[in-house]
């Protein structure tokens, strides 16, 4: 995610928010599908050094596309919000997304109980390009003076 970070740094000079978003929840999907995938046909045999290889080059592509995702979203942020009310926006939105952690462990953890895990990933898959291709039709960016808005058609 470090790397990513000071690549993708010099990347959103290049693209807008919204090409950046459109653009990362497809690769993070597909990195999904991929995790989905039963490679053990492809291969035809068990290769640990291919697993590690495979896998960790799905997880970079995770790590990159979240931090991608990540750094937009909190420039958009400091960008949008007034100063006096960063602090408070900032503390709500870290708040609700450790508040949420738990629950998606409880979800997920009950969910591989009862569901293979290359099902629990296809449908994660499934639902980030649905949710992409909601965006590409329903998000709008606006420059407004200095400060750039982001709602829905």
């Amino acid at each position: 995610m470090l790397i990513s970070a000071l690549f993708l740094s010099q990347l959103e000079k290049k693209f807008s928010l919204k090409s950046t978003v459109l653009m990362l929840l497809p690769i993070l999907a597909t990195c999904f599908l991929l995790i989905a995938m039963p490679i053990d046909s492809i291969i035809g045999g068990y290769n640990k050094l291919f697993y590690m290889i495979y896998f960790s080059l799905i997880v970079f592509c995770i790590g990159a596309s979240v931090a991608g995702l990540d750094i937009p979203a909190r420039s958009y942020l400091q960008a949008t919000v007034d100063e006096d009310y960063m602090g408070r926006v900032a503390g709500f939105i870290s708040s609700l997304t450790q508040f949420a952690m738990p629950f998606g462990t409880v979800i997920f953890g009950i969910a591989l109980d009862y569901i293979k895990s290359p099902y629990v990933a296809l449908t994660i898959s499934s639902l980030l390009f649905v949710y992409s291709i909601y965006l590409y039709y329903n998000m709008t960016i606006q420059e407004v003076g200095t400060k750039v808005q982001v709602g829905e058609v």
